[in-house]
């Protein structure tokens, strides 16, 4: 039988069954329903019939057709009875097919007609119509879509330069990883069993957990820069984060106060100026993860060295900014995040991740605080706390030498000219040398690096004495550390250049002392001093450079926040006076400044920063000679032990007398 006289039959079965479906049901269930309980049609052959379900073909088709498909059985009428919707879908597939055959000739009409016109008109005048169109076509794309693409080439690499150099290995942001690969998981356990008084059974332990989480009725999140604890207080509403906007493809956030971390931010004015850290704990313990409590009482227990309930208190704060991360902030993936510094909202947060990058070097978790340097810098390109002074120290330690040649050379950094910072110049010659010793390298690559140390001894020759008095080390052949050409950068260096090189002596020297490093840092000593008795035009431009540079009063305020910030003290009182004096001022943003004086802090006299003075009343170095704190406002002083639970100090001198009487 051919396949036009088989679709025939199965046509018309299945038009004798839909009048019989019509009946009982609508149109629309039926054929939906027909469609689900169809059975498979069976063919010897399934190919014979790929050409028949369009319903209409070629003439030449169906007579091929006709021979290859003899030995193919038709479907029986039962089972084409529950066929209407294909045989529908069979009808619609003819008058499709038909309109397409339509279709198709007008557009070969068409095309022949264009085409007996091209023939008829003249090639030149075709030539000259396409070249105006060309250039018409080529005007309006310069006028609309140029300017779009470079603007979106150009954010699409810089972003690309960012996820490049900044790029974090979101593994290593949870130090436990690192402490695992450095000591085992044992440890690990061992201090959480140590925690918990002694050996708790698994079964009890997972019962003390569900009732913990179910009285506190929540869940604690999984973030990735700390592990919640259990014995945390439940979050709070106090915190959140907005998108401020969305410039050039890069989002800028912001974090943002709810109405309860408002009111204990205005308590915390008051507590800082009684000068009591019990009245900050009674703060802390009725607005559990308000920031600027946990970081002023992380300072006063790592100072009275109880050093585990002060990470305690830091891993709340950053547990806390991290659950109030925006759905569109990622910075962990994208490198078009930003959470500008300037918002004071933001700072406390930046404080917080500062001290325990700190915390951590101070640990050994060099590859997390490298990560966590990474994540902190690329919130706010313009480095406000200046990461980039301690960054390749901790890449040096994690051994990360080809990255640290890489961000020397990265256009990313251009403005922030690497090559003028003393500890990125040596920190890059080193990592060269370094790379070079532990792989197959040749003379060649030996001579860069080289090269590298003593361009940048010439640079800044102040640190060679420095660093060679931080190493132990009095005497060099012919007496070299006694040149002239030292001795009198250490006079006229910019008080910048010597509080960067004193930084890097203290964090750095480390790397200087063992060989083959020792060996090659007094060669190039040598070298530099042939050099400079040469005449060699490199140490005059070099000398242009740091004197253009650098301004020989004004400090960069991102360098005076992270020497305020770190744990050198040594580096620190090489400050001028009134910094020291003032502190380091998380809120110096002048409108928010006025916003306070108006609100809560001033009360006539001379005006301090409270957090500035508790800031300094804690730091190595203060000296109490700072301006005198503003006289406290006994209002707001009773309104704060009212609100805490409190008595306040009059009143206890008071009830202690009516004793006494």
């Amino acid at each position: 039988m051919s396949s036009r006289a088989l679709r025939k039959q199965l046509q018309s079965s299945s038009s004798s069954a839909s009048k019989k479906e019509e009946k009982v049901r609508k149109d629309d269930s039926e054929s939906e329903e027909s469609e689900d309980d169809q059975p498979a049609i069976t063919f010897k052959n399934p190919f014979d019939l790929l050409g028949g379900g369009g319903g209409a073909s070629n003439d030449d088709d169906d007579e091929s057709s006709e021979e290859e498909e003899e030995d193919v059985k038709p479907t029986p009428p039962k089972a084409a009875a529950k066929q209407p919707a294909k045989a529908a879908a069979g009808k619609k597939g003819g008058a499709l097919s038909s309109s397409k055959k339509a279709g198709s000739k007008n557009l070969k009409s068409s095309q022949q007609k264009q085409a007996d016109e091209d023939i008829e008109e003249d090639p030149e005048e075709a030539a000259r119509r396409k070249k105006k169109e060309d250039e018409e076509f080529d005007q309006l794309l310069k006028q609309f879509g140029s300017q779009d693409r470079q603007k979106v080439g150009q954010v699409g690499q810089t972003e690309t330069k960012t996820k490049q150099i900044l790029e974090i290995d979101s593994k290593y942001l949870d130090p436990t990883v690192e402490i695992k690969q450095m000591f085992g998981s044992k440890v690990l356990v061992h201090h959480a069993i140590a925690e918990r008084g002694g050996h708790i059974p698994r079964q009890q332990l997972q019962q003390q957990r569900r009732a913990v989480l179910r009285s506190r009725r929540m869940a604690l999140k999984k973030t990735h820069l700390v592990k919640p604890r259990e014995s945390w207080p439940p979050l709070d509403g106090g915190i959140e984060m907005e998108l401020v906007e969305s410039k050039n493809g890069v989002n800028y956030f912001r974090f943002v106060w709810g109405p309860a971390h408002k009111e204990a931010q205005k308590h915390f004015f008051v507590c800082v100026q009684t000068g009591d850290p019990n009245t900050l704990a009674r703060l802390l313990h009725k607005y559990p993860y308000h920031a600027d409590s946990l970081l002023q009482l992380y300072e006063a227990l790592k100072i009275t060295g109880d050093l585990d309930a002060a990470e305690d208190l830091l891993e709340r704060l950053l547990y806390r900014f991290e659950t109030a991360w925006h759905a569109r902030f990622d910075p962990l993936t994208q490198a078009n995040n930003r959470l500008p510094y300037k918002y004071f909202e933001n700072r406390s947060w930046y404080l917080g991740l500062f001290t325990r990058i700190e915390l951590l070097g101070r640990r050994g978790c060099i590859k997390t605080a490298l990560e966590s340097c990474k994540l902190l810098l690329s919130f706010d390109l313009e480095d406000p706390l200046g990461m980039l002074f301690m960054l390749d120290h901790f890449a040096l330690r994690t051994k990360s030498y080809e990255w640290i040649n890489r961000a020397y050379s990265s256009p990313m950094f251009e403005e922030k000219g690497l090559s003028t910072l003393p500890n990125w110049v040596f920190s890059c010659a080193l990592a060269t040398f370094l790379h070079q010793s532990t792989a197959s390298s040749s003379s060649t690559d030996n001579k860069t690096a080289t090269e590298a140390l003593e361009n940048a001894i010439i640079m800044f020759p102040s640190l060679v004495p420095a660093l060679l008095q931080k190493l132990s080390i009095k005497t060099l052949p012919n007496n070299a550390q006694a040149h002239k050409f030292f001795a009198e950068s250490e006079k006229s260096a910019p008080l910048g250049v010597r509080l960067q090189i004193a930084l890097f002596v203290e964090r750095n020297h480390q790397f200087w002392r063992e060989e083959p490093a020792l060996g090659w840092f007094k060669t190039a000593i040598q070298a530099v001093i042939k050099r400079v008795e040469s005449d060699d035009p490199m140490v005059a431009n070099s000398q242009a450079i740091i004197s253009d540079t650098y301004d020989s009063d004004e400090l960069p305020a991102n360098l005076k926040r992270h020497i305020l910030l770190s744990d050198f003290s040594g580096v620190a009182n090489m400050l001028p006076q009134h910094v020291l004096r003032d502190g380091f001022q998380i809120y110096d943003d002048p409108d928010f400044m006025a916003q306070q004086q108006r609100e809560q802090v001033e009360q006539g006299g001379v005006m301090s920063h409270p957090l500035a003075q508790f800031l300094a009343s804690l730091l190595p170095w203060g000296n109490g000679n700072g301006p005198q704190a503003p006289a406290l406002d006994q209002a707001a002083l009773a309104e704060l032990f009212g609100a805490l639970g409190m008595a306040a100090p009059g009143d206890d001198d008071e009830e202690e007398e009516e004793e006494l009487m």
